[in-house]
């Protein structure tokens, strides 16, 4: 099915010149991230649902950049994880000079947790014992920067205590593998490919993220949740693991129309069914958790159909 979206995308891109229908561009994130498939899904549905509008993804450096895009108008619609989408509207940490009021949810969808990814031979088995080691911790712009960051500072580590790297997250498999990096952190789906990959080809480990360090971030922040990865989820990953993390969501701004956003929401709704079925990592979506983990304002056209559809 997931080669049906990337056909169709494909498709639809050529054609979108000369077609008359009313255009809209989903950030995303790295091609072997999982916002990039899963956008692909949520434009699958909505071209083939509502006649006169035409979604097509684009890659992005991940949730800061697209947030700060959507502001711009350079993007209609994002893939962000719900911390940055909530401090942004706030105005907190990297949002504290720009908070971006007019940002708001349409829909919430798979859970994303904060991977620290290791090869064995490190020596890494708990969070702590990464100071001294060379962690990337993702590249300027990303998710998964943001939440790593919020994770070292509750353990009261600074990145001066590690050899930080910033590198795409589509590049740290291989320097881990080529032994050019002892862990990385990366916010993904659970069974993400590119863990998969590199358990794949190398011996790994994954360090649990459920310290006690933690628990004022889960007292303070709704976004925030402990979620456990069930055993051999990953090749040679033998045994749960809890780690620690926050959702993906859907969102724009209130420069999109009413009636776009109520048009998306209820094919996506409407089609329920078929998303999950789209895309592997969204089959254990629930129609009504969709709002859960919200920290931002519902775009009216949005909420219009959440009440219509019963969900709200």
């Amino acid at each position: 099915m997931f080669r049906l979206v990337v056909l169709f995308l494909g498709l639809v891109l050529g054609a979108s010149s000369v077609l008359a229908q009313d255009l809209h561009i989903i950030g995303t994130g790295s091609v072997v991230g999982l916002y990039y498939p899963v956008g692909g899904a949520v434009s699958f549905i909505v071209n083939n649902e509502v006649p006169d509008l035409l979604l097509t993804v684009k890659v992005t450096p991940g949730s800061v950049a697209n947030v700060e895009a959507l502001s711009e108008g350079d993007l209609s619609l994002a893939l962000v994880q719900s911390d940055v989408m909530s401090e942004a509207y706030q105005g907190h940490n990297a949002f504290s000079d720009r908070p971006i009021a007019k940002l708001r949810a349409l829909m919430g969808l798979h859970a994303e947790p904060l991977h620290l990814v290791c090869r064995q031979d490190s020596g890494v088995k708990r969070l702590r014992d990464v100071v001294g080691k060379r962690i990337n911790l993702g590249p300027e712009g990303s998710g998964i920067l943001n939440t790593a960051r919020a994770v070292l500072a509750a353990y009261k580590i600074s990145e001066s205590q590690i050899m930080a790297s910033y590198e795409a997250a589509k590049q740290t498999p291989e320097l881990l593998i080529e032994g050019q990096l002892d862990c990385f952190f990366f916010t993904i789906g659970i069974g993400g490919a590119a863990i998969q990959t590199t358990a794949l080809r190398l011996p790994i480990s994954l360090i649990p993220i459920d310290g006690p360090e933690l628990m004022p971030l889960l007292s303070t922040e709704p976004y925030y949740s402990f979620v456990t990865v069930p055993a051999h989820t990953y090749p040679g990953v033998d045994e749960a693991v809890t780690l620690f993390g926050v959702k993906a969501f859907l969102v724009t701004t209130t420069d999109l129309p009413e009636e776009t956003a109520y048009q998306i929401v209820t094919s996506l709704i409407e089609s329920f069914n078929t998303l999950k079925e789209t895309y592997p990592l969204l089959e254990t979506l629930i129609k009504e958790d969709v709002l859960d983990g919200l920290s931002i304002p519902l775009h009216p056209g949005a909420e219009r159909a959440y009440r219509e559809l019963g969900l709200l």
